[in-house]
């Protein structure tokens, strides 16, 4: 008679174990399932849009690390910048780029395949106050209240070989990101040979942050925004 008795109890744990057994398979899958939807650490926050520009990616060191907030951001100023050497180097690329707390403009060159010299083209970044006419005189509409103005040393074209020139750069001379800072870009007739201009339009009176980037060389300008 004893033993009638006991045996519903032995069946109750046996359920209770198979339960417990089940929702702790439950648990396990369900942490699995978290971890694989996480963003691999090494994927970028962010990414610059590739806007009139026909090359590779962005490169890691144009990530600019951590962002800040604007407070925190050093460096920036309004004064004119400059910097560079005297090489001419080959316009490769423009493009442009849409952080946290600024906006980044890239420009990015190529060596002369007949010039053993290679290095950051001597540049000068700098505000200027519209309207703007370039070097054959004609007036330059870019969209913004205020205008920066990148002038480096420069061309579309590699003009080192002895038998003909080759073009390098075949993307467009006006852009437009649209950013909250950044409205528009266009390259201008410049003054003398060798030399290149940039004419950026800008929505506010940003400060702005220069650096210069190897491998491949480039010329990197960041915009603060407000």
């Amino acid at each position: 008679m004893r033993r009638a008795s006991e045996s519903p109890w032995k069946g109750k744990s046996l359920l209770a174990a198979l339960l417990a057994l089940f929702l702790l398979t439950l648990a396990v899958l369900a942490v699995g399932c978290g971890r694989g939807s996480s963003k691999p650490s090494g994927e970028a926050e962010e990414s610059e849009s590739d806007a009139g520009w026909s090359g590779e990616e962005p490169y890691g060191d144009e990530a600019g690390g951590k962002e800040e907030g604007l407070t925190e951001l050093k460096g920036f100023g309004y004064g004119e910048t400059t910097g560079g050497t005297e090489e001419v180097m080959v316009l490769e690329g423009i493009r442009f780029g849409d952080h946290a707390t600024y906006e980044r403009l890239v420009i990015q060159f190529a060596p002369q395949a007949y010039n053993p010299h290679y290095g950051i083209p001597r540049y000068r970044v700098r505000y200027l106050t519209p309207p703007y006419e370039d070097a054959e005189g004609n007036p330059v509409l870019v969209e913004g209240k205020y205008l920066l103005e990148i002038t480096f040393n420069g061309n579309k074209a590699d003009l080192s070989p002895p038998e003909s020139y080759v073009q390098v750069y075949t993307g467009p001379d006006e852009f437009s990101p649209g950013y909250t800072v950044i409205k528009e870009a266009k390259l201008v007739p410049a003054y003398e040979l060798n030399t290149m201009i940039l004419v950026v339009g800008l929505g506010s009176h940003a400060p702005y942050k220069v650096q210069e980037l190897t491998s491949p060389p480039r010329i990197v300008v960041d915009v603060a925004k407000p």
